[in-house]
Parts: C-alpha cells; sequence; structure tokens
C-alpha cells in the first residue's frame, strides 16, 4: 500500500533540494497488532523484499490507523518506483535498526 506524505510524494518533489529535505526517508509501515504478533516494534530493521524484486532494509513504523493484514511503504521510494503498488512480498526482521 502506499502512504503519501505532504513532502516528497509528488512523482519530482523529492528531487528539490528544500521539499527534498522534508520528505521522510524510507520505511515500512504496519498495524501495532501486525507487529506484536510477529514480535517487532517500531524502529526494528525489515527486509522488504516485493515479488520479483531485490529486497531493501528499511526501519518499521507503527501506524494505528493502518489495517491489519496490511504493509505500507511512503510514496516516492525510489526503490519500489514502477513497481505498480500494491503488491505482493515478504517482510523479514533483521534486527534492531542502526
Amino acid at each position: 500500500m502506499r502512504l503519501f506524505h505532504l513532502f516528497g510524494s509528488e512523482e519530482l518533489s523529492r528531487l528539490g533540494r528544500a521539499v527534498g529535505s522534508l520528505a521522510p526517508d524510507a520505511y515500512v509501515a504496519l498495524n501495532p497488532a501486525d507487529a506484536s504478533a510477529a514480535g517487532l516494534k517500531g524502529g526494528d530493521a525489515i527486509r522488504v523484499t516485493p515479488d520479483g524484486m531485490r529486497g531493501y532494509q528499511v526501519p518499521l513504523r507503527l501506524l494505528p490507523e493502518l489495517p491489519a493484514g496490511v504493509a505500507a511503504v511512503p510514496v516516492g521510494f525510489t526503490a519500489f518506483d514502477g513497481a505498480g503498488l500494491p503488491l505482493w512480498g515478504t517482510l523479514t526482521a533483521e534486527g534492531p535498526h542502526a
């Protein structure tokens, strides 16, 4: 699922120095209940691997407003550009985020 932010979600806005500095860094978001069931907590390092694509390690953010069973990434995260979200994939815990 895509998450839109005030800064950095528009196709080219992340490329501008001023707006790009306000855009969020890459992350994956889960509902807190899903994260707890998987033994995860906010800030943990998670490898996001969409089917047929390379995996990326990002920190976990907990968003109570996210539906259970859904993972989300911010729009504008270039690793998933052209991925045609939503899509299937796997999330793998990689330990505390550095």
